[in-house]
């Protein structure tokens, strides 16, 4: 906290005069401490951040700069002022002063904003590639991964007031939608598989998205596999530019075997070149070839001087006679079979069961009827069933009902208690960024997923099952900030053993250490410490442990705790660097902004760079490049607190490989907080942090009730939060306990308007 340069001065009249009544607790206790812990940097024309304190006359003097005088209170409670290294009052003097300055001016409104609920809210991009998952198993598709990134609010990219919907992602709902319904449903003699251009790897010709020009002998291979032995027809849409005596000759080859030739005399509109196979099951090369190229450029006649042949694409149709095998998603939607004579209660009974899940609700009558008449549609146009429904379930894939999850009502203006199929789409969207499964919806809709003990069971189910992955890739990847891990680029010449592999390795020990603890029930204290960590063979030999080969991620016991817990892991370390050196700054923060929960102050304009900060070989130690900011009055309250943190950290170089030097400067890892408190090391700092775990455990309370919510916590979530404290305080700081908690809260059970 900076106390703000003020047009005044503060100082004791030589005299004392006879004081007033209302000066008594402004000459008792203010002018005292000003002249005992104050004046050594508050004296003169030289005066910290313009205080001048020699020249104080009356306790009018305060009110007049009321919020200053706050400001300064409360630098004093929190122990940065006055610095260390000058004599500093004990604590029952420093709280006496600020009780009395707060007396005088008043202490600091509480900030209480208004406590507005989300009651709408856009299914991100994980959430929508793991419902899609979850509604058509087995399809193999991810297709939010082509969507525009999603905004990113309180530190989370599934906050309701920042995901907003834009014209373009709207058209690849759409584009979706329809590729996902054509590919979940299969149509009755579907059994052709389709190879595009984009399937091809093209040698020797040119390969856009519409074709692929073959100017010289060229060829284009793709492969097929076959789960059904049997006859098949290969169908190649082709064309040519004929030049010479010749049509273009196109050779088919199955696994380097040529099986066909064709003479394509097709000019510019393609035709079909087909040849029947016999395929057993495997997989198989097939290639299309150009093989007689002609060039003659000083023909009189231009249009036989070139003779190229281009190729649209190739279909494989097959296996003829026999039904195709239904892929799973398709087995999970058509659940009923149509009499061809009355169709309607087939579909009704297929569009209102997939619509329900869809939807996280029960479909109104309103609704299936709106569906049905894009079922009848096709059937009307001589369509058969599965088309009807194909075209439904795109209608419900593009629905506000299925892309948004909401909490609408009649007394949309009031607070109450969620229902059971609201509270269902909030706890499986939390646990496993996704839709309710059966079983969910199933207690949902008999009102017992409201019971206590019903609703505790689930939790536990849901945790353990392995879609809670999502958990840990999306809400604790955002929490830890490993998604900058992707984006770090540490300098190659100065740190040769970081690669891509070690990226993947740092991100995947992080992601395998949180899944450790909900998975076993560990306490959340082990984020901050253990005497375990989870490494391969990659992250194994940069931390120094022997023993541990190959890929898999293992359980192994520290030496020593100075690797244990979060802090000093590499992808921590890694995104709280520079690329060319470490920063005690960054990592400082990083520690009071996501571990204890009190984030600092933007920096002031024109803090600047620290010395010597493009260096490769750096000329001073870390701690003399940064005394710059520490002696700055308008940086140093900040830098104090955070350059301590941050300088335990130093025996880690940018990328958490250990070291002792910086350069040729041996590493200096010990400071002193603002409340005197000594660090010596890493290890140090974790005991210090340890001793402040309820503070940690709020913390974190607040950053899952965040991600739970959707929606940044407030004043009116405190008895929230401090119910998620006490309940996983008496579970044993248990992260599934603090989990539960949260799911069970009144915030987390409660609609506001």
């Amino acid at each position: 906290m900076v106390v703000a340069v003020v047009p005044f001065a503060l100082g004791f009249s030589q005299q004392r005069p006879k004081a007033a009544p209302a000066d008594d607790e402004f000459r008792k206790t203010i002018q005292p401490f000003i002249k005992d812990f104050c004046l050594p940097c508050h004296t003169g024309k030289a005066s910290q951040a313009g205080f001048d304190m020699t020249l104080i006359k009356k306790q009018a003097d305060l009110a007049k700069y009321k919020r200053q005088w706050q400001s300064a209170a409360a630098r004093v409670l929190e122990s940065t002022m006055p610095p260390v290294g000058l004599m500093r009052p004990p604590s029952t003097k420093g709280k006496a002063f600020a009780d009395a300055v707060y007396k005088i001016v008043g202490t600091p409104p509480a900030s209480k904003p208004p406590m507005k609920g989300v009651s709408i809210r856009r299914l991100n991009r994980a959430e929508y590639n793991n419902t899609i998952r979850d509604l058509f198993p087995g399809i193999g598709l991810s297709p939010a991964d082509d969507f525009p990134s999603d905004d990113v609010g309180e530190g989370f990219d599934n906050i309701g007031s920042v995901l907003s919907i834009s014209p373009l992602l709207m058209e690849r709902y759409i584009e979706a939608a329809e590729t996902i319904a054509e590919k979940a449903i299969q149509l009755p003699g579907s059994n052709v598989r389709v190879f595009g251009p984009e399937n091809m790897e093209v040698s020797g010709g040119a390969n856009s998205e519409e074709v692929i020009g073959m100017f010289a002998n060229a060829s284009a291979k793709f492969e097929v596999k076959i789960t059904t032995p049997g006859s098949y027809r290969l169908r190649v849409k082709a064309y040519g530019q004929q030049a010479g005596k010749e049509y273009a000759k196109m050779a088919v080859a199955l696994d380097g075997k040529r099986i066909a030739i064709f003479d394509v005399k097709s000019i510019v509109i393609p035709s079909n070149y087909e040849v029947p196979i016999e395929l057993e099951t495997g997989k198989f090369a097939i290639e299309l070839s150009f093989i007689n190229d002609y060039y003659a450029p000083n023909d009189p006649n231009p249009k036989q001087r070139d003779r190229n042949l281009y190729i649209q694409g190739a279909e494989l149709i097959g296996p003829i006679g026999i039904a195709p095998e239904l892929p799973a998603s398709h087995k999970a939607i058509m659940i009923a079979t149509p009499d061809l004579a009355n169709p309607n209660p087939a579909a009704e009974k297929i569009l209102s069961t997939f619509a329900n899940r869809a939807y996280r609700r029960p479909l109104t009558s309103i609704e299936l009827g709106r569906l049905m008449s894009l079922f009848q549609s096709a059937a009307k146009g001589g369509e058969p069933f599965e088309r009807g429904i194909q075209l439904a379930v795109t209608a419900i894939l593009c629905s506000p009902n299925f892309l948004f999850r909401t909490e609408l009502d009649a007394n949309n203006d009031r607070a109450r208690p969620v229902s059971a199929i609201e509270l269902a789409s909030r706890l499986s969207y939390f646990l496993w960024s996704s839709t309710p499964d059966t079983e969910l919806l199933n207690l949902a809709k008999s009102g017992e997923l409201l019971k206590a003990g019903v609703l505790s069971e689930q939790i536990k189910r849901m945790t353990s099952d392995s879609k809670s992955k999502s958990l840990v890739e999306n809400f604790a990847s955002q929490w830890l900030q490993l998604r900058k891990l992707e984006t770090v680029s540490p300098d190659p010449e100065m740190f040769p053993d970081f690669s891509e592999s070690m990226r993947t390795s740092m991100r995947k020990e992080t992601e395998a250490y949180f899944d450790y603890l909900l998975r076993n029930a560990r306490p959340v204290t082990e984020i901050i410490d253990s005497n375990y960590a989870l490494v391969d063979e990659r992250l194994a030999k940069l931390y120094g442990i022997p023993g541990v080969l190959g890929s898999q991620f293992r359980k192994v016991t520290l030496p020593d705790k100075m690797r244990g817990g979060v802090l000093t892991q590499a992808s921590i370390l890694t995104v709280t660097s520079n690329p060319n050196r470490t920063s005690p700054v960054k990592r400082g923060k990083y520690v009071l902004e996501q571990i204890l929960g009190d984030p600092p102050p933007p920096p002031p304009p024109g803090a600047g760079a620290i010395e010597g900060d493009t260096d490769k070989i750096p000329t001073k130690t870390m701690k003399q490049r940064l005394a710059k900011h520490r002696r700055d009055p308008n940086c140093s309250p900040c830098h104090l607190k955070m350059d301590t943190i941050g300088f335990a950290f130093e025996n880690f170089d940018p990328i958490g490989k250990w070291r002792l030097k910086d350069g040729e400067f041996a590493v200096d890892t010990s400071g002193t907080l603002p409340d005197g408190t000594k660090i010596q090391n890493a290890l140090s700092l974790k005991q210090v942090l340890l001793a402040r775990k309820d503070d940690f455990v709020r913390a974190l309370a607040k950053k899952l009730l965040t991600y739970a919510l959707g929606r940044g916590v407030d004043e009116g979530d405190k008895p929230s939060i401090e119910r998620i404290v006490s309940e996983t305080k008496s579970k044993e700081y248990r992260l599934n306990a603090m989990i539960e908690a949260v799911a069970t809260s009144p915030a987390f059970l409660t609609r506001r308007s």
